[in-house]
């Protein structure tokens, strides 16, 4: 292996610096798009729950994955589900996601909750007993 001359090294040093500061931008932009999804989620909870705070992911502990939901069979389940069903459908547009199969944050499960005036914990209690439900983290 051939050693590096000051020359390289120093176009290695910029190439690293490049690739460091585009990914930095690349997680800010994501960052901001994610605020504004976010955003525009909440304002559409409050349509659905008016008077009910929706809560923001900094707001809790942890925001990764709450549940795996199949919006499918909860359309199938009946309409007293259609809200849920309505809500469920806007995140998967938000994130261009069209898998029957959606994986929620806890937040949006506290949101749903909410939906149907229940603690994420029934929530999660009534979605099991319809069978919509096919993981849990």
């Amino acid at each position: 292996m051939r050693a590096l001359t000051p020359r390289r090294r120093t176009a290695i040093a910029l190439l690293a610096l490049a690739a460091g500061t585009a990914a930095g931008v690349a997680v800010r932009r994501r960052r901001a798009a994610l605020d504004e999804i976010e955003e525009e989620v909440s304002e559409f909870a409050s349509t659905i729950a008016p008077g009910v705070p929706h809560r923001r992911a900094e707001d809790e502990q942890g925001d990764g994955v709450g549940l795996a939901i199949d919006i499918s069979q909860l359309r199938r389940a009946g309409e007293d589900n259609a809200p849920a069903v309505e809500y469920l459908e806007y995140i998967q547009v938000q994130r261009g996601n069209s898998d029957s199969l959606l994986f929620v944050r806890r937040e949006d499960v506290g949101a749903l909750a909410t939906i149907y005036g229940l603690t994420s914990e029934d929530l999660e209690s009534r979605f099991r007993s319809l069978g919509v439900i096919y993981s849990h983290n």
